[in-house]
């Protein structure tokens, strides 16, 4: 094992070449207009400030408001949104190309159509939910 008190630099001396956070660990995903019935894997990995999230989840008892999974470990940066890829079956009708988004300053992951509209919580309330998210932190 190796230790380093002040960080690593890749790829150059600069600033902004310096490594001086890496972070991996789990996280509970919550849903909103769904329940979440079982955590298969909830993981992340935070360089620097860059988080990305993978989880798999099951969906349960979904409501007819928009669906949603809060949770996150760390909240997005103030200054933008991320998109993120999610893969979803369920017994009930899903909506076609679903996406994810994160908005600024959030620890929600909006589950939404291509066109923007929300997907509701029935529509994922039976199956899995796996999905990555990559956002930044301030």
């Amino acid at each position: 094992d190796l230790y380093l008190s002040g960080g690593v630099h890749l790829g150059g001396a600069g600033a902004a070449n310096k490594l001086s956070d890496f972070e991996t660990g789990t996280w509970t995903p919550t849903g909103n207009n769904f329940t979440v019935s079982a955590i298969n894997s909830a993981k992340y990995v935070k360089i620097g400030n860059q988080v990305t999230l993978i989880y798999y989840i099951i969906g349960a008892s979904g409501g007819s408001g928009a669906a949603s999974i809060s949770g996150m470990p760390f909240s997005s940066a103030g200054n933008g949104f991320s998109v993120g890829a999610i893969n979803i079956t369920a017994a009930n009708p899903t909506p076609t190309n679903i996406q994810t988004r994160t908005a600024s300053s959030s620890a929600t992951i909006s589950i939404l159509t291509a066109d923007d509209a929300a997907v509701p919580g029935t529509s994922v309330d039976s199956g899995h939910i796996i999905g990555t998210q990559t956002y930044f932190v301030s």
